[in-house]
């Protein structure tokens, strides 16, 4: 009898396994549940990533075109700039005609410069490329000062 009680008290109970399982079951759902929350978070920092290099591009490109040029090289930004100018890419960043084709909205802006020959521009990227940048998922603004001589 005293070896059997041994073996008794050693053993976990159904009642025991079964709540265990259920709290595990319990913590499972709930990251789970983390998941899709994770992968939004990813996407949308994924896509201010990418913008943001882009504008350090633009403004890389805005900063060596030429001073008799009307468009930056690369991806054809107006200059001068007039008021609320827009330009349209596609997924690799080259530009295109409409919004419906385009992924990303520029919208650039241009500030008189006391200086002659000194240029000031708020570039801003949306993504998606919708009607209204204020109902776009997200976007990036960046300012550019730089000489055309």
């Amino acid at each position: 009898m005293k070896k059997n009680a041994l073996f008794r008290r050693a053993a976990f109970s159904l009642v025991e396994v079964t709540l265990a399982l259920g709290v595990a079951a319990f913590c499972l759902i709930a990251l789970l549940a983390l998941l899709p929350a994770g992968a939004s978070s990813n996407n949308n920092t994924s896509e201010e990533t990418v913008a943001a290099n882009a504008l350090a591009n633009m403004v890389a490109d805005l900063k060596n075109t030429p001073a008799s040029a009307t468009q930056s090289p690369l991806y054809g930004i107006p200059i001068p700039v007039a008021s609320g100018t827009t330009v349209f890419f596609d997924g690799a960043w080259k530009p295109v005609p409409s919004a419906p084709a385009a992924r990303y909205r520029l919208t650039t802006t241009g500030t008189a410069a006391a200086t002659p020959g000194l240029v000031r521009m708020t570039l801003q990227v949306t993504w998606p490329a919708v009607p209204s940048p204020g109902n776009a998922a997200g976007s990036l603004i960046a300012f550019a000062a730089f000489r055309r001589e």
